[in-house]
Protein backbone atom coordinates (compact mmCIF):
# COMPACT_ATOMS: atom_id res chain seq x y z
CA UNK A 1 0.00 0.00 0.00
CA UNK A 2 1.31 3.44 -1.57
CA UNK A 3 1.32 6.47 1.53
CA UNK A 4 -0.43 9.66 0.70
CA UNK A 5 2.97 11.64 -0.17
CA UNK A 6 3.58 9.28 -2.56
CA UNK A 7 0.67 9.03 -4.88
CA UNK A 8 0.40 13.20 -4.75
CA UNK A 9 4.20 13.25 -5.42
CA UNK A 10 3.09 10.96 -8.26
CA UNK A 11 0.11 13.15 -9.37
CA UNK A 12 2.67 16.09 -9.49
CA UNK A 13 4.44 13.90 -11.87
CA UNK A 14 2.36 12.93 -14.22
CA UNK A 15 0.60 16.93 -14.43
CA UNK A 16 4.26 18.35 -15.03
CA UNK A 17 4.37 15.98 -17.74
CA UNK A 18 1.51 16.37 -19.60
CA UNK A 19 1.45 20.31 -18.95
CA UNK A 20 5.77 20.57 -20.52
CA UNK A 21 5.48 17.97 -22.76
CA UNK A 22 5.67 20.19 -26.01
CA UNK A 23 8.90 22.34 -24.28
CA UNK A 24 10.83 19.97 -26.81
CA UNK A 25 14.51 21.65 -25.22
CA UNK A 26 14.12 20.47 -21.67
CA UNK A 27 12.07 17.03 -23.20
CA UNK A 28 15.34 16.32 -25.04
CA UNK A 29 17.76 17.12 -22.23
CA UNK A 30 15.73 14.93 -19.54
CA UNK A 31 15.93 12.09 -22.64
CA UNK A 32 19.77 12.66 -22.40
CA UNK A 33 20.53 12.38 -19.02
CA UNK A 34 17.90 10.07 -18.76
CA UNK A 35 15.68 11.17 -15.65
CA UNK A 36 11.80 12.17 -16.20
CA UNK A 37 10.44 15.35 -17.07
CA UNK A 38 9.11 16.27 -13.97
CA UNK A 39 12.08 14.88 -11.67
CA UNK A 40 13.99 17.76 -14.07
CA UNK A 41 11.72 20.45 -13.57
CA UNK A 42 10.91 19.97 -9.93
CA UNK A 43 14.95 19.19 -9.21
CA UNK A 44 16.16 22.13 -11.40
CA UNK A 45 13.26 24.71 -10.11
CA UNK A 46 13.84 23.63 -6.12
CA UNK A 47 17.75 24.15 -7.03
CA UNK A 48 17.06 27.57 -8.42
CA UNK A 49 14.54 28.59 -5.68
CA UNK A 50 17.21 27.76 -2.94
CA UNK A 51 20.10 29.34 -5.06
CA UNK A 52 17.79 32.54 -4.97
CA UNK A 53 17.05 31.94 -1.40
CA UNK A 54 20.79 31.94 -0.24
CA UNK A 55 21.48 35.02 -2.90
CA UNK A 56 22.89 33.52 -5.32
CA UNK A 57 22.60 35.63 -8.55
CA UNK A 58 19.21 36.21 -7.19
CA UNK A 59 18.54 38.83 -9.47
CA UNK A 60 19.60 36.55 -12.63
CA UNK A 61 17.78 33.56 -11.36
CA UNK A 62 14.49 35.59 -11.72
CA UNK A 63 14.83 36.56 -14.85
CA UNK A 64 15.67 32.97 -16.05
CA UNK A 65 13.12 31.69 -14.56
CA UNK A 66 10.82 34.51 -16.31
CA UNK A 67 12.51 33.99 -19.49
CA UNK A 68 13.25 30.79 -20.82
CA UNK A 69 9.77 29.34 -21.47
CA UNK A 70 8.12 32.02 -22.89
CA UNK A 71 10.77 32.90 -24.71
CA UNK A 72 10.59 29.22 -26.14
CA UNK A 73 6.54 29.53 -26.79
CA UNK A 74 7.23 33.00 -28.05
CA UNK A 75 9.38 31.88 -30.86
CA UNK A 76 7.46 28.46 -31.37
CA UNK A 77 4.08 30.76 -32.22
CA UNK A 78 6.27 33.72 -34.31
CA UNK A 79 7.18 30.26 -36.56
CA UNK A 80 4.00 29.31 -36.70
CA UNK A 81 1.69 30.98 -39.57
CA UNK A 82 -0.41 34.46 -38.59
CA UNK A 83 -3.61 33.97 -37.13
CA UNK A 84 -6.02 36.80 -36.61
CA UNK A 85 -6.93 38.26 -32.93
CA UNK A 86 -10.25 36.73 -31.47
CA UNK A 87 -10.79 36.93 -27.79
CA UNK A 88 -12.38 33.78 -26.59
CA UNK A 89 -12.91 32.52 -22.87
CA UNK A 90 -10.24 30.33 -23.14
CA UNK A 91 -7.74 32.67 -24.79
CA UNK A 92 -4.42 30.78 -24.04
CA UNK A 93 -5.69 28.06 -26.61
CA UNK A 94 -7.63 30.39 -28.91
CA UNK A 95 -5.30 33.05 -29.23
CA UNK A 96 -1.74 32.93 -27.93
CA UNK A 97 -0.48 35.51 -29.42
CA UNK A 98 -2.70 37.66 -27.09
CA UNK A 99 -1.40 35.74 -24.52
CA UNK A 100 2.26 35.89 -25.01
CA UNK A 101 1.62 39.66 -25.75
CA UNK A 102 0.14 40.43 -22.59
CA UNK A 103 2.54 37.82 -20.73
CA UNK A 104 5.38 40.00 -22.52
CA UNK A 105 3.76 43.39 -20.81
CA UNK A 106 3.58 41.61 -17.50
CA UNK A 107 7.30 40.50 -17.41
CA UNK A 108 8.67 43.51 -18.07
CA UNK A 109 6.36 45.75 -15.88
CA UNK A 110 7.57 43.22 -12.54
CA UNK A 111 11.01 43.35 -13.45
CA UNK A 112 11.02 47.11 -13.87
CA UNK A 113 9.38 47.65 -10.86
CA UNK A 114 11.09 45.37 -8.87
CA UNK A 115 13.05 48.37 -7.46
CA UNK A 116 10.69 50.32 -6.55
CA UNK A 117 8.35 47.53 -4.94
CA UNK A 118 11.63 47.03 -2.72
CA UNK A 119 10.99 50.25 -1.49
CA UNK A 120 7.60 49.73 -0.33
CA UNK A 121 7.52 46.31 1.00
CA UNK A 122 10.36 46.23 3.23
CA UNK A 123 11.41 42.25 2.25
CA UNK A 124 14.84 41.35 1.55
CA UNK A 125 16.13 41.93 -2.45
CA UNK A 126 16.13 37.62 -2.99
CA UNK A 127 12.80 36.66 -1.08
CA UNK A 128 11.38 39.40 -3.36
CA UNK A 129 12.93 38.17 -6.38
CA UNK A 130 11.78 34.79 -5.37
CA UNK A 131 7.87 36.44 -5.03
CA UNK A 132 8.70 37.80 -8.20
CA UNK A 133 10.07 34.45 -9.96
CA UNK A 134 6.95 32.63 -8.58
CA UNK A 135 4.45 35.09 -9.99
CA UNK A 136 6.17 34.91 -13.70
CA UNK A 137 5.23 31.29 -13.67
CA UNK A 138 2.40 31.25 -12.84
CA UNK A 139 1.20 33.70 -15.25
CA UNK A 140 2.72 31.31 -18.04
CA UNK A 141 2.04 28.15 -16.29
CA UNK A 142 0.11 25.62 -18.92
CA UNK A 143 -2.81 25.48 -16.57
CA UNK A 144 -2.48 28.69 -15.35
CA UNK A 145 -5.41 31.43 -15.94
CA UNK A 146 -3.87 34.23 -13.89
CA UNK A 147 -3.05 36.19 -17.41
CA UNK A 148 -6.65 36.06 -18.74
CA UNK A 149 -7.81 37.68 -15.34
CA UNK A 150 -5.75 40.36 -15.50
CA UNK A 151 -6.63 40.99 -18.76
CA UNK A 152 -9.92 40.99 -17.96
CA UNK A 153 -9.83 43.58 -14.83
CA UNK A 154 -7.10 45.83 -17.29
CA UNK A 155 -9.29 45.79 -20.80
CA UNK A 156 -12.28 48.30 -19.12
CA UNK A 157 -9.69 50.51 -18.05
CA UNK A 158 -7.66 51.19 -20.73
CA UNK A 159 -10.53 51.70 -22.59
CA UNK A 160 -11.31 54.85 -20.37
CA UNK A 161 -7.75 55.34 -21.01
CA UNK A 162 -8.06 55.33 -24.97
CA UNK A 163 -11.32 57.55 -24.59
CA UNK A 164 -9.30 60.48 -22.41
CA UNK A 165 -6.61 60.09 -24.64
CA UNK A 166 -8.61 60.57 -28.06
CA UNK A 167 -10.32 63.78 -26.26
CA UNK A 168 -6.65 65.50 -25.17
CA UNK A 169 -5.51 64.93 -29.06
CA UNK A 170 -9.04 66.83 -29.84
CA UNK A 171 -8.56 69.33 -27.61
CA UNK A 172 -4.81 69.77 -28.53
CA UNK A 173 -5.82 70.04 -32.22
CA UNK A 174 -8.25 72.65 -31.60
CA UNK A 175 -5.91 74.80 -29.79
CA UNK A 176 -3.30 74.70 -32.44
CA UNK A 177 -6.12 76.35 -34.86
Amino acid sequence: MSNPQNLYFMKIQKTLNEDFKDFKPLLHLSKKINISLANLILGTLVLILVMMMIGIFSDKLMYFLGFCYPFYKSIVLLKKKPTKFKFDVNFKSENPTKFWLIYWVLFMGLTELNPLIGIFIPLPARLLNVIIAMILISLYHPRSNLIQIIHMKIKPHAYKIKICEEKIFKFLNELKK
